[in-house]
């Protein structure tokens, strides 16, 4: 993702819900691939640490997901928001919950891993 003037806070920096939204997406997709088909999750938590401030001179950014662990009720996952040379910017954590198989369904996931592809990997 490459920061804009209309993610600013009032601050004059990128809004900390820009990248809780980066990292809750790299988190979410991390989990939702390794989860068995047909079965869900919901977030149970989200913590975000924001290191440095990020601003339109920081350039692109990226983040990168990582599933720790999933397991057949809970599931963990880090991501680390970076600049391109790597310098870590934030860093999250969230805990999910799993659900079980929902069985016929009625309308197509909204969630789409990869869709934001250009910036967010997991591990």
């Amino acid at each position: 993702m490459t920061p804009t003037g209309w993610h600013y806070n009032a601050l004059g920096t990128v809004h900390g819900g820009v990248l809780a939204t980066l990292a809750d997406n790299a988190l979410g997709a991390c989990v939702y691939t390794r989860r068995p088909a047909g079965t869900g999750y919901t977030t149970q938590g989200i913590n975000v640490t924001f290191l440095r401030p990020v601003t339109i001179d920081t350039g692109p950014i990226r983040c990168e997901g990582t599933a720790l662990n999933v397991g057949r009720r809970t599931a963990y996952a880090t991501a680390a928001i970076t600049d391109l040379t790597g310098r870590l910017l934030a860093h999250a954590t969230t805990t999910c919950l799993s659900r079980p198989p929902t069985g016929t369904r009625t309308h197509a996931s909204t969630h789409r891993p990869g869709h934001l592809s250009d910036f967010l990997t997991c591990g």
